[in-house]
Parts: structure tokens; C-alpha cells; sequence
């Protein structure tokens, strides 16, 4: 039994190694020297794809397969070769578009490989202005890093006043409480879609239970935002957040008053407020209900979904969120 454990140990160490020797989209930054068809030669740096860009042996020197590489390269008509690299240690590395040349496919004769970098990673390179490039230069004031979507986001500040405290109550928030339809926060109109399309003979009950739910999640929100106003240049993002949690709120307490009583026009006057929050330039159309919500649930499940859309609370790296509040986010693609 014991030789039996060692070789199922082997062969899965042996697994391991070739799963990580095998992944197509890591890259390695190295150094080349391209020679065009007007004799002209360019070196540089190239993101180079071991995994469908091989090395061949020619006379004596390394050359990059140009075949492959224009087969996998994202934009098969050009070869980009940067002409300087940015390494911050533990953080990532990068170049500038200042920095960067581009090469028709067709005018490269040939890639020599001259040496490796350090640099490695999935994805592509990260291209950063070189106002963030001379930022990163520097200590950051505040530094959080968080692994999401199958990739490293790490939140820097540079102002004296937002530190690592700061940052990671501001990303923990966001992590606790994503704000995006699909999400915790936005299960209300998709439950009620989803039920409707199930069981159009839905119980008072039943839709009661899901607006308590949503009830305490929204509160649960709103508490979290209370504890985190401490004064600083955050607590106007906060207030943004309180501010349109808030009006979930009303629109799910007015629902919950309307299956109740009956009663329709706090909820179609909580829609109308919810709606007024969008950016669209026509106003909302007046919608009149009458009977319960029961009656009319598919409608109100269209203004549910609708007023929610009108409302989003905005996905932390997703929206611009940061650079509004001055902070800056470095994205490492998970190898």
C-alpha cells in the first residue's frame, strides 16, 4: 500500500508540473532584436507566449517563430515590441504607450531571441500613462490587494489622507456588498422575475419573505455605511452608496405596504423617485396600478427591475470609482 501511495504521489506531482508548464495565456517579457525587410534592425522588449511561440535554432541563434506568433498575436497585422519595461518588485510591471512601437507583420523578417527578463505573467503587459508609471516609482501612502475574478487588484492611494485602513474598509465594503443587478443587493427583481416565470399563482407569503430579505440585506448595508463616515475623503462615496441603498429601501418598504393594503400609489411614487436618479434625459412614464400587487405582479416586477437599473450602486473597479476618489488600482491577471 505504501508503493502504491508513493506512485499515485509521483504521478501527481508529475500531473502538477505539466498543468503548470502548460498555460497558453502567461507570457514572459524578453529582449529581441527584430530585423525588418529594409535591413533595418530594432531592439527591444517582446511579450513573449512560450507556449505558442517557439524557439528555433538557426545557425547558431535563437529565433522567435514569426508564424506563431502572428498566428496568436491579438492583432495579427502588427508585432508590438515596447522599448522600455517598468519592473516594480512585488507590485507589477509595465510600459507606456510612449514607449511602444509597432511593426507590420509583413515588414519583419525576423525575431532574434536575446535574453529573458524577470518579468512574467498572464494576460498582456499592463500599459500605464507615465503619470501613474512615476506614481508606482513611489511609496504609496495606503495599499490593499484583493483577488477577484480570477485576477490580482491591488487599490494604491497616494494621498496623505486615505492610508491601508482606509482602503481596505473602502474594498471590503464593495466585496461585502456588490453592487451590481445580479448581485446579493440586486436579488429582489431577479427572484421576482424568476418566481413569476415559475409560478404565476404566487402567495402574498411568499413575496413578503423575499422583500424581508432584501429588507435586511439593504439595512445591513446602510449600518456597514454608518460605521465607516469617519470624516475623511471617502465618506462622500459612502453617502453616494447610503444615498441610493436608501432608496431601494423605500421602493422595498413601499412594496411590502402595497401588498398589504392594496394600497398602489407609494409604491408607483417610489418608482418614480427611483427613476429620477437616472441619467436619462426623458422623464419616467407615469404607470397607474390598480387592484394588489398580486394582481399586477408582472408589472411590478418590470418596475422593479427598472427602478433597480435606475439605481446602480457601482462595482468598485468597475465604474471609475477610484479615479474619482484620486486612488489609483493595479490589475495581475492570475497565471
Amino acid at each position: 500500500m505504501f508503493k502504491h501511495i508513493i506512485l499515485i504521489t509521483l504521478i501527481f506531482i508529475v500531473m502538477a508540473a505539466a498543468a503548470f508548464a502548460s498555460c497558453p495565456h502567461c507570457y514572459r517579457i524578453v529582449k529581441v532584436r527584430v530585423v525588418l525587410d529594409d535591413s533595418r534592425s530594432v531592439t527591444g522588449f517582446f511579450e513573449h507566449h512560450p507556449d505558442y511561440q517557439p524557439v528555433v535554432d538557426s545557425g547558431g541563434k535563437t529565433l522567435i517563430d514569426l508564424t506563431r506568433v502572428v498566428a496568436g498575436n491579438r492583432t495579427p497585422d502588427s508585432i508590438r515590441i515596447f522599448d522600455s519595461v517598468y519592473v516594480f518588485p512585488g507590485l507589477t510591471a509595465a510600459s507606456a504607450p510612449e514607449h511602444i512601437r509597432m511593426f507590420a507583420t509583413d515588414a519583419v523578417e525576423r525575431m532574434y531571441f536575446l535574453e529573458k527578463t524577470d518579468h512574467g505573467g498572464a494576460g498582456s503587459l499592463n500599459i500605464y500613462d507615465l503619470e501613474t508609471i512615476g506614481k508606482l516609482g513611489r511609496k504609496p501612502s495606503g495599499r490593499c490587494a484583493v483577488n477577484i475574478d480570477l485576477a490580482e487588484k491591488i487599490v494604491l492611494s497616494y494621498r496623505d489622507d486615505v492610508d491601508d485602513d482606509d482602503l481596505r474598509a473602502l474594498v471590503d465594503f464593495h466585496r461585502r456588498y456588490d453592487f451590481n443587478l445580479e448581485s446579493a443587493l440586486g436579488q429582489f427583481p431577479v427572484r421576482l422575475r424568476r418566481i413569476y416565470r415559475q409560478n404565476k399563482n404566487i402567495s402574498v407569503g411568499e413575496l413578503t419573505a423575499i422583500a424581508a430579505g432584501e429588507t435586511a440585506l439593504l439595512a445591513g448595508g446602510l449600518d456597514r455605511i454608518d460605521s465607516l463616515f469617519n470624516g475623511g475623503p471617502l465618506d462622500s462615496h459612502y453617502s453616494n452608496m447610503a444615498g441610493n441603498l436608501t432608496k431601494r429601501l423605500d421602493l422595498i418598504d413601499a412594496f411590502s405596504t402595497y401588498l398589504k393594503s392594496g394600497r398602489s400609489d407609494q409604491y408607483t411614487e417610489q418608482y418614480q423617485t427611483c427613476l429620477a436618479s437616472t441619467k436619462r434625459n426623458r422623464p419616467p412614464d407615469k404607470i397607474t396600478l390598480g387592484g394588489t400587487a398580486i394582481e399586477n405582479l408582472e408589472l411590478v416586477v418590470n418596475m422593479a427591475e427598472t427602478a433597480y437599473r435606475a439605481m446602480p450602486l457601482e462595482n468598485l473597479f468597475d465604474t471609475g470609482i477610484l479615479d474619482k476618489l484620486g486612488l489609483l488600482v493595479i490589475v495581475n491577471q492570475a497565471d
